[in-house]
């Protein structure tokens, strides 16, 4: 789920895996993953407040992933605080511990390993996912996932689909949401298809 797509994708790279099923698991870099959510989130801003927040995020990556000390990071972007952009930008960046876990992935790019793959992968997203973005996603997979003999990929958009290919209950009283039709009937399809599961010994 998630960033365990990347987690899953390096496992089958490895040879330690006999299928993968990623559910919103991102085909571009955390760095790029997150930039994508971040600049959808400050989208109602005028269009320089948004400009100097993505500035930042830019500038904020380039020197985490360049090595920089990370309370020099954080010392800056506390210039910041009383910009009307500064709680999206530092969610899950507002504290040494968080911008020292992020600096060593940042730049981890998925696409080499979508090429080394050894075992069948199904990649589920949700159409409206606000979290990653969906389009570049499908195609990093569609485009580099590792094809050999006897290995049968899968990729799946589920419309109206969240993070975690849930959808409005719109029905009166229903629930907050529930799960996009097809998906589990879609895992299981490809769990039981004789081409992921173990041959007998």
């Amino acid at each position: 789920m998630s960033q365990g797509g990347w987690a899953s994708l390096l496992a089958s790279a490895i040879g330690g895996t006999d299928f993968v099923v990623s559910v919103s698991g991102p085909g571009v870099s955390p760095a790029a993953q997150e930039r994508d959510r971040i600049s959808r989130e400050l989208a109602g801003l005028p269009s320089q407040e948004h400009a100097d927040a993505m500035a930042w995020v830019d500038e904020r990556c380039a020197r985490l992933v360049a090595g920089e000390p990370v309370d020099a990071v954080l010392a800056d972007q506390q210039r910041f605080t009383g910009r009307s952009w500064y709680s999206a930008v530092s969610v899950a960046y507002n504290t040494q511990e968080d911008l020292a876990f992020v600096a060593g992935m940042l730049d981890f790019d998925p696409v080499p390993v979508l090429r080394s793959v050894t075992s069948p992968v199904l990649a589920l997203f949700g159409g409206s996912d606000p979290l990653i973005p969906v389009t570049e996603s499908v195609a990093a997979y569609a485009e580099n996932l590792a094809a050999f003999d006897g290995v049968s990929h899968g990729l799946a958009v589920f419309p109206r689909a969240n993070h975690g290919l849930f959808v409005p209950d719109t029905a009166p009283g229903g629930n907050a949401g529930q799960l996009a039709a097809g998906v589990l009937p879609m895992i299981a399809s490809f769990l039981t298809d004789a081409r992921v599961r173990q041959p007998s010994s």
